[in-house]
């Protein structure tokens, strides 16, 4: 089995700060004592972690009840670090304890896709995935004797029970074993707080809207639009918002933030940047100008204000019109939003210049053909990380033999530091 990883983000900072709960499966552990639920299903621990071999069906994991509880406030979000070695699961629901008053039983939170399957069994691709944990029975379970939570196995108020299933791409059970589609290898579970992890950069052609939600509730909706997050008001609001809850910003280390707005097809003619400061204070700064139907690069200077600093767990993007009417039901639909230190971002950077890379996947020799002359070529692990950088290229190749196999993501910049990137698989 390769250990292949997948970047979902151009220049993503995924750092772990202080994660609440973790269940690391790595080193042959078994921390919380978890064990394998559904017919033909075993869990094996590993040096790559908990290898989680199957029947058709749906295979689950589950921590043994009371065996390493954790207390709700320690996470409100459960991140899931795997390798998908199967080439039919690309479904995940999570569900944990009924704990309100006087409930008994399990709360099912749904089958979200997100899961990448593996090219080939065996083949598969190590991701991070982020499932809320919401509904209002997500509470400790009470703890003590004659508690009235029915769930309370322990007697301490806490969470005891949560497990993760898979299914194949239409929510259905497995139809082969993973004998024959591949296995699942669970590096790490971690139960966290929005902020934990921070993100500066987000790149909707390649990343999901995970922790973007709509502020004014009722007001609004989010979606995904395949490459673009896409927000629409309801008519009964001035100033719908866009929120990032999950994923947190470093304010002290990037000063700007640049919004790409792809179209605009409501009556929304300006946008402003809001965010909540370390003493719960709602922010609100720079309004400017929404351009109706054509691409708007957006930027925010963000330098000069003393409550943007540390680590940003909370901000959003306002839209409103200059009349003050409320946002009709037209479709805005961003395609990036980037986090730096740089003044603006000129709409040019993603659009003005060819190139191809083959092959892709490649063993590690890349043919690089560009419009424009190149003077840098990056290549971003799942962290965020830079894992290579060269400012040559060599009969127009480019040799990543010494590279892990892996999804990466290739960043090409030519010599008016315009920029393009392109997914990119290492054997």
């Amino acid at each position: 089995m390769k250990k292949i990883t997948l970047f979902s983000l151009f220049l993503i900072s995924a750092l772990t700060i202080n994660a609440q709960k973790t269940y690391d499966f790595s080193g042959s552990a078994n921390p919380g004592t978890w064990q394998s639920k559904g017919s033909s299903i075993s869990a094996t621990p590993s040096a790559d972690g908990m290898v989680l071999e199957f029947g058709a069906g749906t295979p689950r994991l589950d921590i043994t009840r009371a065996a390493d509880p954790f207390n709700v406030s320690e996470g409100a979000f459960a991140v899931v670090t795997l390798t998908n070695n199967s080439t039919e699961i690309e479904n995940f629901r999570l569900q944990y304890d009924k704990n309100a008053s006087g409930k008994t039983g399990i709360q099912y939170m749904g089958w979200t896709g997100g899961i990448t399957p593996a090219a080939t069994a065996g083949n598969g691709v190590q991701q991070t995935l982020v499932f809320p944990l919401t509904s209002a029975n997500y509470q400790n379970d009470g703890g003590g004797t004659g508690s009235a939570f029915a769930n309370d196995t322990d007697g301490k108020d806490n969470m005891e029970y949560i497990a993760i299933a898979f299914r194949n791409a239409s929510a259905s059970n497995l139809t082969e074993d993973s004998a024959t589609n591949g296995n699942i290898i669970i590096q790490k579970i971690e139960i966290v707080n929005p902020g934990v992890f921070t993100k500066d950069s987000y790149n909707f052609a390649s990343d999901s809207i995970t922790g973007f939600d709509v502020n004014n509730a009722g007001a609004a909706t989010v979606s995904y639009g395949g490459s673009t997050i896409n927000f629409n008001g309801d008519g009964t609001k001035k100033a719908p918002k866009i929120s990032q809850t999950f994923y947190g910003v470093n304010a002290s280390s990037n000063t700007h933030v640049h919004i790409v707005v792809d179209s605009n097809a409501s009556n929304a003619d300006e946008i402003k940047f809001q965010f909540v400061d370390a003493t719960d204070a709602v922010q609100t700064y720079g309004v400017q100008t929404l351009n109706s139907g054509s691409q708007t690069t957006i930027d925010f200077d963000l330098s000069t204000k003393t409550e943007w600093t540390g680590n940003i767990t909370d901000w959003r993007i306002v839209f409103t019109e200059s009349s003050d009417a409320n946002i009709d039901t037209g479709t805005i639909a961003i395609s990036e939003i980037i986090f730096d230190s740089n003044a603006s971002l000129s709409t040019p950077t993603f659009n003005d210049f060819s190139f191809s890379v083959y092959p892709n996947p490649t063993n590690g020799i890349l043919h690089i053909k560009s419009s424009n002359n190149l003077q840098k070529i990056q290549l971003f692990s799942i962290l965020g990380k830079k894992v290579f950088e060269s400012k040559l290229l060599t009969n127009k190749t480019l040799n990543l033999s010494q590279v892990n196999a892996g999804v990466y993501l290739l960043r090409l910049i030519d010599a008016n530091n315009n920029t393009k990137t392109q997914k990119l698989i290492l054997n």
